[in-house]
């Protein structure tokens, strides 16, 4: 019997070990645009705006952003003018906080939608992003903030 028992919890702690394994090594595109909500929020810093920036190409996808008074596009090669863009706009905020209220994350196919409900230093903002899969990499298509 207590043979039984040991071979029991080993082949446990063998399918345990294996399912661990395989989930670390499996990044589902939810967990992937988790990760995109993650360098939106919170502290405002240097390295947060850059890990925000990584999911922008212009060469796979070009940029919308609309907030209330304006629209602006960025097509093909105009990483480094929404990159200037999104640190000189953030600037003033650095070391402040972007709370994360809410958030919602979608996925269909290729097709990506993050909302988020931000508490910033201009108080509440809700924003739409959608995103587009290439490869195994997300990359923005539209920022809608209201």
């Amino acid at each position: 019997m207590r043979r039984i028992a040991v071979t029991l919890s080993i082949a446990v702690a063998v399918l345990l070990g294996l399912s661990a394994v395989a989930d670390a090594l499996f990044v589902t595109d939810e967990e992937r645009l988790e990760a995109f909500v993650d360098a939106i929020s919170g502290d405002i810093e240097t390295g947060r705006i850059d890990d925000a920036l990584s999911f922008i190409s212009t060469r796979h996808e070009e940029v919308e952003l609309r907030a209330p008074d304006q629209n602006e596009w960025f097509g093909e090669g105009d990483d480094a003018e929404l990159g200037a863009l999104a640190r000189e706009t953030l600037a003033p905020y650095l070391g402040q906080e972007l709370e994360l209220v809410q958030h919602s994350v979608r996925v269909q196919d290729d097709a990506g939608q993050v909302g988020v409900r931000l508490r910033g230093p201009r108080g509440l903002m809700d924003v739409t992003f959608e995103l587009r899969k290439h490869g195994e990499r997300w990359y923005l298509r539209s920022a809608r903030i209201r």
